[in-house]
């Protein structure tokens, strides 16, 4: 039978730290046993530096794997090899679908959840949190943050332990899934 191993989920806004919060924590539990799943593509410049200081802080033994649609699948792949898979970030993804048109996100959600819970590895996700902003001004972002959203309360609701990180500062929401969202009550 296969050991099960734990799934952590990471949020916070934008800089706030989340990012490299969770490479600690991927190198705390895993060392150079890292593979890094990279979600974003590089359209423009300033994105291009963005991911050039993410791979910069990077330890150079991590694996990299840049997948920016099949999260479940490299999830799959890396969990027999790899101490930790380290996805960064579930926000770069969900526009990834968004912008491929994509019509069943959530449920895409509800099966990267079921991955990340099934794995013998540490599977640790980044994802945006966006509900603390203001009300975008047009239909697109709208939908683009409620679909990240749900996705964020998915795969949080799904975790083993779930952390915010604000202001570079990490606490943990909830350890060992012992926590009940009141929506479910």
């Amino acid at each position: 039978m296969k050991q099960q191993g734990r799934f952590i989920f990471v949020t916070g806004g934008s800089r706030s730290g989340k990012s490299a919060f969770a490479e600690r924590l991927a190198w705390d539990l895993g060392g150079g046993n890292v593979a890094y799943v990279a979600t974003a593509q590089v359209l423009d410049e300033e994105m291009e530096r963005r991911v050039a200081a993410h791979r910069r802080r990077r330890p150079s033994e991590w694996a990299t794997f840049e997948e920016p649609l099949d999260l479940p699948e490299v999830i799959a792949k890396t969990g027999a090899r790899y101490a930790v898979t380290l996805v960064d970030c579930i926000t770069m993804w969900v526009s990834n679908l968004l912008f491929r048109e994509e019509r069943d996100i959530l449920d895409r959600a509800r099966r990267l959840a079921q991955t990340a819970t099934m794995t013998s590895n540490t599977v640790i996700m980044v994802s945006g949190e966006v509900g603390w902003g203001v009300i975008a001004d047009n239909p697109l972002s709208r939908q683009f943050c409620d679909l990240l959203g749900s996705t964020n309360q998915i795969l949080a609701g799904a975790a083993d332990d779930a952390y915010v990180t604000i202001s570079g500062i990490s606490l943990m929401l909830k350890q060992g899934g012992e926590f009940t969202p009141w929506s479910a009550r």
